[in-house]
């Protein structure tokens, strides 16, 4: 019997693992967008850029698209939330909807306050944006850790990764657009919590490895695949052009915010979170039982 696991579409009654094929590059774009539009919103927010947060509210609105498109009927895709009590994909969505419609009303708030509602509704629209933000942020991360199956993915460093990509995309993405700030210990304090966030996210990437190969089985041929033979995806475009890259500006200090040259880097920020994503979720593999 041959040790090379299979595909999930594979017709084969042999016993052995096999690697997920349901969620891809599609899901991976979703999530990464997810991540980007929640975090740019708050840097956008905190800085009082209308366009930033418009921008973002967009992106959140494309990848609720996005994932409603995996549905089988689109059209009914309202139904996607009917089971918030048990189901992470619906409280996903529910969530994503709920970011969306808070987003723009809060939006209003600022841009139109003839309405009379501008003070009064913005702060606890605010409030509500962070609270649901916050969850999108972790949601890609507690998505995959209910699929049980698949041991690889039920690491608790997944949701914490899920966080910390979102998060620092969403940072780098600010940083390219920033308006000139002039503020030294400002800067200072942007490029600190950039690192902070990098360091910790390399941290919990080598825990999940070293524990996912120590687990054995299922999960540790994930660990290994990703290693071994998603050499583009992982090592190239996630750590290279995702981490390393991002992180090496960061230490150097030497580009200021708002720059040219951090266009580049946001855009390999982003390239890195979405082949970090569709990397995870390609090597994804369970045991199969007959």
């Amino acid at each position: 019997m041959t040790n090379k696991p299979f595909s999930q579409s594979d017709l084969s009654f042999a016993v052995g693992p096999k690697f997920q094929t349901v969620w891809g590059l599609r899901e991976a774009i979703v999530f990464s967008l997810e991540g980007i539009g929640s975090s740019t919103f708050f840097w956008f927010a905190l800085s009082g850029d209308v366009i930033g947060m418009m921008f973002s509210i967009l992106a959140m609105f494309v990848a609720s698209l996005l994932l409603l498109s995996h549905l089988g009927r689109p059209m009914a895709a309202w139904r996607a939330i009917v089971n918030i009590r048990h189901s992470w994909i619906s409280r996903g969505t529910a969530a994503i909807g709920l970011f969306v419609v808070l987003g723009t009303l809060y939006l209003g708030s600022l841009s139109i306050p003839i309405l009379g509602f501008a003070q009064a509704a913005s702060a606890p629209l605010l409030f509500f944006l962070v609270v649901s933000g916050v969850f999108i942020l972790f949601y890609p991360g507690l998505a995959m850790s209910a699929s049980a199956g698949i041991a690889f993915w039920t690491n608790i460093h997944h949701v914490n990764l899920s966080f910390l990509n979102g998060f620092i995309s969403g940072m780098f993405v600010y940083f390219a657009v920033a308006p000139d700030i002039q503020a030294l210990e400002i800067v200072t304090l942007h490029y600190t919590i950039g690192l902070l966030a990098i360091l910790l996210a390399v941290i919990s990437l080598l825990i999940l490895i070293f524990q996912s190969i120590h687990r054995g089985g299922a999960s540790a041929l994930s660990a290994r695949t990703l290693l071994k033979n998603e050499r583009f995806l992982f090592w190239f475009l996630s750590i290279g052009m995702g981490i390393l890259l991002p992180l090496v500006v960061v230490a150097s200090g030497i580009l200021e915010l708002g720059s040219n040259a951090l266009i580049g880097v946001a855009c390999g920020r982003i390239i890195g979170d979405v082949a970090f994503r569709h990397a995870i979720l390609k090597v994804g593999a369970f045991e199969s039982v007959i």
